[in-house]
């Protein structure tokens, strides 16, 4: 899954694990290049298809975001870009999505834990403000089953990624502790201590000196 601790691109781990000295004699042009090279589609592919189906849907959603209109504005890369809009009124929203957008984004190339708190700080912005200005202002000319559509996805992915996060944590403690030695008797982890002198065995009883 690509929420464990790990990276979910162990292609891109293996390179970045080079002794530093390596990397750093590199020139900058090459730098340039090998960066370059990382974003080509034949290289980008691969990469994708390793994520889970959540950092997916984290990925295309960010995408949307940024890119496509929503229930409150056009699409908010073009209304920032555009300076016919003189009014900050008209960019607000675009704004609060595109920074949501790259949230989401950065969120799907993390792992449970990160995800959780970035793009699931996104979410609830999104949630929390379309149902204030939609629901308690009125200010959004949309209908409310479009608004709540969208405030129902915002919750249930808030909720998906709180949840992937706790299972993620409890993963590397079930496997610790099932890798761990137990005492014969209670089944407790033992210490260092108890599990060699478990391994080695009983030991002799001591010799009648006198």
């Amino acid at each position: 899954s690509a929420y464990d601790s790990s990276s979910p691109f162990p292609t891109a781990m293996a390179s970045s694990s080079a002794p530093a000295a390596s990397h750093s004699a590199q020139p900058p042009a090459s730098r340039v290049r090998a960066a370059l090279g990382c974003l080509r589609p034949s290289s980008v592919l691969p990469m994708l298809s390793e994520l889970s189906l959540l950092s997916k849907v984290l990925l295309a959603h960010g995408a949307l975001d940024v890119l496509l209109p929503n229930p409150t504005t056009a699409s908010p890369l073009l209304r920032v870009l555009d300076r016919q809009f003189i009014s900050k009124k008209k960019r607000g929203w675009a704004w609060l999505f595109l920074m949501c957008g790259l949230m989401k984004a950065y969120g799907a190339l993390s792992d449970a834990k990160s995800a959780a708190g970035v793009a699931g700080w996104a979410y609830f912005a999104q949630a929390v403000a379309m149902t204030t200005e939609g629901f308690y202002h009125g200010s959004i000319p949309r209908a409310t089953k479009v608004m709540g559509s969208n405030i129902c996805f915002c919750v249930a992915m808030l909720v998906w990624l709180q949840v992937n996060a706790v299972r993620s944590g409890r993963a590397p403690a079930a496997s610790t502790s099932s890798s761990s030695p137990r005492s014969p008797s209670s089944g407790a982890p033992l210490s260092p201590s108890g599990a060699q002198a478990l391994a080695a065995g009983p030991s002799a009883p001591p010799k009648d000196v006198s």
